[in-house]
């Protein structure tokens, strides 16, 4: 190959990967510009129940204590066994409903706040 060829070629391999480099710049940007800041809306998703009391399949200590705790609060939730069962989970609703909360029967953040508030 010829001097000229091979100086025509450096310039043109420069040339696209330069090119190369703005059209990722140029994506990237787009792509950030059109995408959501998700620390923004962190505190608008939703944390399910089992994040924050662990799986209630069975035995689960967590559930024992929020049974002790509905309890004491006047709000019957059968046997403290430590298990979820309907008479729990009806009397979660009933506690949810009382501190104006949505009655879902499930321990959301907004139910855990509220119950750990009773125990004090």
């Amino acid at each position: 190959m010829s001097k000229p060829f091979i100086a025509i070629l450096k310039v043109f391999i420069i040339i696209s990967l330069i090119l190369a480099i703005i059209v990722s710049f140029t994506i990237l940007i787009k792509h950030r510009i059109n995408t959501p800041n998700t620390t923004e809306f962190a505190d608008k998703i939703p944390i399910e129940e089992e994040q924050i009391i662990g799986i209630v399949i069975g035995y689960n200590s967590q559930v024992k204590e929020i049974q002790q705790i509905l309890k004491n609060s006047n709000f019957d939730p059968g046997p403290i066994d430590g298990r979820m069962g309907n008479r729990t989970r009806q009397a979660i609703k009933k506690f949810q409903e009382a501190k104006g909360l949505q009655p879902t029967g499930k321990i959301d953040e907004e139910t855990m706040l509220a119950l750990n508030k009773e125990k004090t």
